[in-house]
């Protein structure tokens, strides 16, 4: 049962009880609807709770305390693939499990996706080392000047005066 379906169905007028009313059949009502509220004088005196209600508060209670201690073990892989580059989204993702059990997280889908994610850097890392720019592709100003066909005391002249240069393209 949810309790907050519950507690907004005891609010209706219609659901309430006044205390001078409670009887056999206020139990037998108690059954099913499971949260009857109690007035007196017209004010709420209190709540009368079918047991099933509070095994199953017990129960959510359980699953909550269960599934925070898991999440503080997991907090530094959460914080591990976040420092990776992992979106928070799928980190999270990842975490809980798809079968939308949500009184566990499945920290071994999380580890899967790091793993995923140090092979995809590592990778990157191995490329760029191995991504050395040719040095005997390097050509001397002294002679991209002249393939220019530009003297280069003159362009040196008037770059030192701060003249405008301009080079025509010839085809």
């Amino acid at each position: 049962m949810d309790l907050d379906v519950l507690v907004a169905h005891a609010q209706v007028p219609g659901a309430r009880l006044d205390s001078s009313m409670l009887r056999g059949s206020s139990l037998r009502r108690l059954a099913t609807e499971g949260l009857i509220r109690i007035d007196r004088y017209n004010h709420t005196a209190g709540y009368l709770v079918a047991p099933s209600v509070i095994d199953d508060l017990a129960a959510a209670t359980r699953r909550a305390s269960s599934l925070a201690e898991e999440l503080a073990k997991a907090r530094p892989l959460i914080t591990a693939a976040l420092s990776l580059g992992l979106a928070p989204a799928e980190t999270v993702g990842a975490l809980l499990p798809s079968d939308g059990d949500t009184a566990r997280i499945d920290v071994r889908a999380l580890g899967e996706l790091i793993a995923g994610r140090i092979d995809e850097l590592d990778a990157a890392a191995i490329a760029s080392e191995r991504y050395r720019p040719d040095s005997s592709a390097d050509v001397p100003l002294t002679d991209f000047i002249s393939s220019l066909g530009l003297n280069e005391a003159e362009l040196r002249t008037a770059i030192d005066a701060g003249d405008t240069l301009y080079v025509s393209a010839e085809t």
